[in-house]
């Protein structure tokens, strides 16, 4: 059997040690697109994270985290900052900042987690991150992010987004999707009827992007993501009721921007798919097995 080639793009996990629970959503986001949409992509991401990737060793922590992973030599540098910011940390942002200043290169994510109503930051901390943050917010698009479910779920979002985009723009091995009409409102019946006795085929459909296969499978997922509101994914699912694939269980009579909440959701508690988007998933399912992002 000949063997795929796949994409590694590498992402360095700049966190200190009490984001125990961040670096844990971040793997686990990173398995899920691996296993799905990275899958159909060939694409693998390879988190770099202190706490897995780096065996134990003598000297400094530091040095021994930069001698196996390097802000320098990756894709996607990742930052998780709040009340406090640690030298460690604060070395790794230093050289990613250095390095992308130098080469374009890697992309820059900086997370800054809000305070709990129950935190009690050192001020003198606290002035250090505020003085380290200033000068990245205006140059960069920083995200703030409440709590590490919070961080998950707009990691994951953030890494398919970044997919997406990447395929789209043929960096990646993949050849881009082609894109659903715009001006298509019919229903999602066969766009011509097959011949008796001719097997349909997903080609007799209306065409998918990507994300928009992704986001029908999330009803069928036996783990679903939760969703972020914003104003593309607006028009992703509008497209998809437009085709008929699925419908919305509330709010029909209303703008889909005003149903969908602005934090975390599930497809499900707003989408059921219709007769015609399930028997398109098991029909894409049952031509190309590959296709099945759920497993």
């Amino acid at each position: 059997m000949a063997m795929r080639s796949v994409t590694l793009i590498s992402i360095f996990l700049a966190s200190p040690i009490e984001f125990s629970d961040e670096r844990a959503g971040a793997r686990r986001a990173c398995d899920e697109l691996n296993s799905t949409y990275g899958r159909h992509l060939g694409v693998r991401f390879e988190l770099l994270s202190w706490d897995t990737y780096v065996p134990p060793g003598s000297g400094p922590p530091q040095t021994q985290i930069f001698r196996f992973m390097s802000p320098s030599n990756t894709d996607i540098f990742v930052a998780l900052i709040g009340q406090r910011l640690g030298a460690g940390v604060r070395r790794e942002c230093d050289l990613a900042l250095e390095t992308r200043k130098s080469r374009n290169e890697p992309d820059l994510w900086f997370y800054f987690r809000l305070p709990s109503p129950d935190d009690v930051p050192d001020a003198s901390e606290l002035a250090k991150v505020r003085e380290f943050a200033a000068p990245i917010q205006e140059s960069h698009l920083v995200v703030e992010y409440d709590d590490a479910g919070d961080f998950e779920s707009r990691f994951r979002m953030d890494l398919y987004r970044w997919l997406e985009q990447a395929a789209n723009e043929q960096r990646l091995l993949a050849s881009p999707p082609v894109a659903l009409p715009p001006s298509r409102t019919s229903p999602a019946v066969p766009t011509h009827t097959p011949a008796v006795g001719q097997t349909p085929h997903p080609a007799d459909y209306p065409v998918l992007e990507n994300y928009e296969w992704y986001h029908l499978q999330q009803l069928r997922h036996p783990h679903p993501h939760k969703y972020e509101w914003r104003e593309s994914l607006v028009g992703e699912l509008e497209r998809l009721e437009a085709a008929g694939f699925m419908a919305r269980k509330t709010g029909s009579g209303r703008p889909l921007r005003d149903v969908l909440p602005r934090s975390g959701f599930l497809m499900a508690d707003y989408f059921e798919l219709t007769s015609a988007g399930n028997e398109y998933i098991d029909l894409r399912w049952r031509v190309n097995p590959a296709d099945n992002w759920t497993r």
